[in-house]
C-alpha cells in the first residue's frame, strides 16, 4: 500500500507514510474560499520562513523608501531600495561618502542632519526639501537616525529619503 508499511505483521503494527501536499498561500487577491478555511502553512516551515523573508525584502526594496546605512565617517555600508534619484557615484576614483554621492539639492540638509544626529544621538528630520527630477519638482524628506549597537554608543546611522510627491510637473 502507498499509505502504510508493515512493521510487524504478527502484532499488526504498521507505519503510516507522511502525505505531503503542496499548499499555496491564501492571498486576499484570490478572494474568499467560501466556508473552507485557507491552507495551513505548517508542512514546510523553513521554506515558508525563507519565502516570507524574501518576499518582505523584495517589497521593501521595490516599494519602500530609499535608504542607506552609513558609519560615523559618512561611508556607505549598505543600500536599500531605489536610491538612484538621490545618490550617484561621483566621477573619478570610487568614493562612497554619502555627502559626496547625494544630489546637490540634498547635500546641505543631509550634512546638517548627520552632524545633528551624531551630536544629539536622536533622529533628525529635514522635511519638504525641493528636488528637481526628470519629470518635475518633487518634495523629499531626509531622515537621519542613529542605530545603537550597544546601549551606550551608536556606530551606524540610517539615512532615509522619503519622497512626499510631485510639487509641479516639468513643462514638455
Amino acid at each position: 500500500s502507498r499509505l502504510f508499511r508493515a512493521v510487524n505483521k504478527r502484532y499488526r503494527i504498521f507505519f503510516l507514510f507522511l502525505i505531503h501536499r503542496r499548499t499555496f498561500p491564501n492571498f486576499p487577491i484570490r478572494g474568499t474560499r467560501g466556508n473552507r478555511p485557507g491552507p495551513k502553512m505548517t508542512l514546510f516551515p523553513s521554506i515558508q520562513d525563507s519565502f516570507t523573508h524574501t518576499f518582505d525584502q523584495l517589497v521593501r526594496q521595490e516599494y519602500g523608501p530609499a535608504a542607506v546605512l552609513i558609519d560615523k565617517d559618512c561611508q556607505v555600508q549598505y543600500v536599500s531600495g531605489q536610491t538612484r534619484a538621490y545618490l550617484e557615484l561621483p566621477s573619478g576614483s570610487v568614493n562612497v561618502n554619502v555627502v559626496k554621492m547625494v544630489m546637490p539639492e540634498l547635500r546641505v540638509p543631509l550634512r546638517a542632519a548627520i552632524f545633528k544626529a551624531v551630536k544629539t544621538g536622536k533622529e533628525v528630520v529635514h522635511a519638504s526639501i525641493r528636488l528637481g527630477m526628470q519629470n518635475g519638482m518633487h518634495s523629499v524628506d531626509v531622515i537621519v537616525r542613529p542605530l545603537f549597537h550597544d546601549k551606550q554608543a551608536f556606530d551606524s546611522l540610517m539615512v532615509v529619503f522619503r519622497e512626499q510627491g510631485m510639487i509641479q510637473k516639468s513643462p514638455k
